[in-house]
């Protein structure tokens, strides 16, 4: 009985400076400004009806829109690949735009009042999130002497590197969802990669109470990865 060869991830399409798309349906959201990261440290979310508990990883990836108009647009494309391919509405709809990954920053309510935070003006916004079972790669800076390859961080490590205004690299995977909790395109958050420090947004880290708009309460499927050669 012969083994399972596993198929080489190889890179599908890049723009740089913006996004490199890779075989495996990832994509590596290059340069945006982490906003809420939860990357080295699960963060306890609690169902207000039944009290459960459940931990997670996340993160948002700001991508100004002057500057990453091409990795909105591979975004979006891979949103719509998806609500096709699994049926999630019907011939030529699409679903609502706060059940995707990627949001417009500078959307507002019917009575005109912004709909996200100050800082997210001008920008995509990317939610992505894994349960605590699939803690994200951390990746710093430097290279590994060693290796070759960016610098491996420890949770602890990732703790104190990541904060709201740093920029990264945020290597996503989209998928979709279609249970009891609804329908929806999701981003899990495979890697993370700190690039350079930026000016901290004055909030702390997104407390559970704030993401439940961002995030769906379902875990069955974090699309984790577990080959972090070339984020």
């Amino acid at each position: 009985m012969s083994a399972t060869v596993k198929e080489k991830r190889t890179v599908v399409k890049t723009v740089p400076g913006q996004y490199k798309l890779f075989s495996d349906g990832t994509i590596r959201l290059i340069n945006v400004r982490a906003s809420y990261p939860w990357i080295g440290e699960a963060q306890k979310n609690v169902d207000e009806k039944t009290g459960a508990e459940t931990f997670s990883y996340s993160c948002q990836g700001h991508m100004p829109k002057d500057t990453h108009a091409d990795a909105m647009k591979a975004c979006r494309d891979m949103i719509v690949q998806i609500i096709i391919a699994e049926k999630l509405a019907p011939p030529g709809k699409s679903i609502p735009a706060s059940k995707k990954f990627i949001r417009n920053g500078d959307a507002v309510d019917d009575e005109g009042n912004r709909l996200m935070d100050p800082e997210c003006a001008g920008m995509w916004v990317i939610s992505a999130r894994s349960p605590a079972k699939d803690r994200p790669q951390a990746r710093g800076p430097r290279k590994d002497p060693e290796t070759g390859k960016p610098e491996r961080l420890t949770p602890e490590q990732a703790v104190e590197t990541f904060y709201g205004g740093c920029y990264v690299d945020m290597l996503i995977r989209p998928w979709g969802q279609d249970n009891k909790f609804g329908k929806r395109v999701n981003a899990a958050l495979v890697a993370v990669q700190f690039k350079r420090a930026g000016e901290r947004f004055g909030k702390g880290r997104l407390g559970a109470d704030d993401i439940d708009d961002s995030f769906d309460a379902d875990e069955s499927d974090s699309g984790g990865w577990d080959d972090d050669d070339d984020m």
